[in-house]
């Protein structure tokens, strides 16, 4: 999302998270921008040698913070919609689902049901809507239940018959063998064919990299405004 906004003049993010306050979130992007590892920039431990790499990170951010939002509590869909109106992002991020209520309902089946009708009206208005959801464990090959990659499926998602039927296209994100690796398994495309994407995840400073990536940002920087 942030690259987004550093490519593109005009485009709006609103970010609603039940779990990091928007300091911790940004946070985690200034590591990613300036190169400098999330615990010195956490515990506020910097050296001289830093200042370099966090103004140049702070110029970054400079440039994007006005079009960059966040919902703070109460985490209702209603209260994220009074956001989205003031806003008018074109990327929504919901994180996570199961933790978004509908002032509505009574049950949180129901308001989960309610919750992705309005998810959807979202999506219908014109924002690309991201919605990160919480998982269920799995039987493995052996029996037991776990988060094994060959095993999480769709039904992986937790209340999974709503998701499944509301989301255009649904990913899960796995580790592999090696410390770094990382596959977004596609799971669900509603209008193509479900393709893998292959991911290294550097956690010193938040930073995603992989061809997919690589082509994206070659691919963007012919058209997008920098």
């Amino acid at each position: 999302m942030i690259d987004g906004l550093r490519l593109s003049d005009d485009l709006r993010v609103l970010v609603a998270n039940v779990e990091m306050s928007p300091d911790v979130l940004l946070n985690r992007q200034l590591a990613r921008l300036s190169g400098i590892d999330l615990n010195t920039i956490q515990d506020r431990k910097f050296t001289p040698e830093h200042i370099e790499r966090l103004q140049a990170g702070f110029a970054e951010l400079e440039t994007i913070c006005r079009r960059l939002g966040f919902v703070r509590g109460p985490y209702t869909l209603e209260n994220v919609a009074r956001a989205a109106d003031e806003l008018e992002p074109e990327i929504l991020v919901l994180d996570y689902l199961q933790r978004f209520t509908c002032s509505a309902s009574e049950d949180r089946r129901g308001g989960l049901d309610q919750s992705m009708s309005l998810i959807r009206r979202f999506a219908d208005s014109g924002s690309c809507v991201f919605v990160v959801s919480a998982l269920a464990r799995q039987k493995n090959a052996a029996g037991r239940s776990s988060y094994d990659a060959e095993t999480l499926t769709l039904s992986a998602f937790r209340d999974s018959s709503e998701i499944e039927f509301g989301l255009d296209n649904a990913y899960i994100l796995t580790t592999g063998k090696e410390p770094n690796e990382r596959t977004l398994k596609h799971l669900k495309a509603r209008n193509g064919e479900c393709k893998d994407i292959a991911l290294e995840f550097d956690g010193a400073v938040q930073q995603f990299s992989g061809t997919f990536i690589d082509d994206v940002a070659t691919q963007a920087s012919g058209w997008w405004p920098k």
